[in-house]
C-alpha cells in the first residue's frame, strides 16, 4: 500500500469520527460560501486527491472533474463516486483543457506541494471562465502545531508542505491578473482541545476575513474570454483553426456529445 493510499484511508476513518466529521463540514462551509456553486456548472479541482470536496460539488448538482498527480488517489476517487465524475492523472502546472472550460476552478492543498504553485495558479486561472478558489493551510492558526494541521487536512505527516502567508499568495495572484477582486475567510480557529467539548463556539466565530482559522479559504473572479480549444478536439472534429478562436470550449464539447447521440 503506497503512502498516499494509506493516508487517505486514515482519513477517511478521521472523518467518520464525531471531531473530524464536525471539522470537515467547517471547511465544506466555508468552500460553499465562497464559490456558491450552481447546479448544472462546470467544477474542476485540480488535485482530488480521494475525491471529498468533488463529492461536495456534486452534492450541489455541478458537473465535477478532477486531476491529481498519484493513480492510487485517482483510484478511491473512482470508487467513491463511479461515473459522476471525469477524473484524469495530471499535474496542476499543466492541466489537460481549454482555456475557460470551467465556471468554476478548485485548488485545495494543492499550492503547498505542487512544484510551481505561480504556475499553477496561472493554469487555474486559465482554465476558467468565473471563479477560481484556494483552500490552503494555516500555520500560524491556534488549531496546533503543523503536523496536526497537515492531519487536519489529510496529507500524509511525513510529506513536505509549504506554507504560504496570505498576503504573500495574494501578491502572487495580482502578478498573474490585473486588480483582482479577492473574496477571503477561514474556519477552524479555536485550539484542537476545545472542539471535544465547545464546537458550538467555532460556529459562532464569523468566517469572513479572519485571519486566525486552520483552512484558509481565498476566492476571485476571472473574466471569460474566448479562446482556442485543445488541438486534439480540434483535430477530430476537422474544425477550422479560425473557427476554434472564436468558439467557446463548452461549443466543441457539445459537438461531441451530439456526435455520440
Amino acid at each position: 500500500m503506497t503512502i498516499d493510499h494509506q493516508s487517505a484511508l486514515l482519513y477517511d476513518q478521521w472523518l467518520k469520527t464525531e471531531k473530524g466529521n464536525f471539522l470537515f463540514s467547517r471547511q465544506k462551509k466555508l468552500v460553499c460560501e465562497l464559490t456558491v456553486p450552481v447546479p448544472g456548472s462546470l467544477v474542476l479541482n485540480v488535485g482530488c486527491r480521494a475525491g471529498h470536496y468533488l463529492q461536495l460539488f456534486r452534492g450541489e448538482k455541478c458537473v465535477v472533474s478532477g486531476t491529481d498527480t498519484s493513480d492510487n488517489l485517482l483510484g478511491v476517487a473512482r470508487d467513491r463516486l463511479g461515473t459522476a465524475a471525469d477524473l484524469r492523472r495530471a499535474r496542476p502546472e499543466d492541466l489537460p483543457y481549454s482555456d475557460n472550460e470551467f465556471d468554476l476552478v478548485t485548488l485545495i492543498h494543492v499550492l503547498e506541494t505542487c512544484a510551481d504553485p505561480q504556475k499553477a495558479l496561472a493554469e487555474a486561472i486559465r482554465v476558467s471562465r468565473r471563479l477560481v478558489f484556494i483552500g490552503l493551510m494555516n500555520p500560524y492558526s491556534l488549531f496546533g502545531t503543523k503536523q496536526r494541521i497537515k492531519e487536519l487536512v489529510g496529507l500524509p505527516v511525513s510529506s513536505p508542505a509549504r506554507y504560504f502567508r496570505r498576503h504573500e499568495l495574494e501578491q502572487t495572484i495580482s502578478r498573474i491578473m490585473d486588480h483582482p477582486l479577492i473574496t477571503r475567510g477561514s474556519v477552524i480557529c479555536l485550539p484542537e482541545m476545545l472542539y471535544s467539548v465547545f464546537s458550538e463556539l467555532e460556529e459562532a466565530i464569523p468566517w469572513k476575513n479572519n485571519p486566525l482559522g486552520a483552512f484558509v479559504g481565498i476566492a476571485f473572479p476571472v473574466k471569460y474570454t474566448y479562446r482556442t480549444a485543445q488541438n486534439p478536439i480540434l483535430n477530430v472534429f476537422d474544425v477550422k483553426k479560425k473557427s476554434a478562436q472564436t468558439a467557446a470550449p463548452e461549443a466543441v464539447r457539445g459537438m461531441a456529445q451530439r456526435t455520440d447521440v
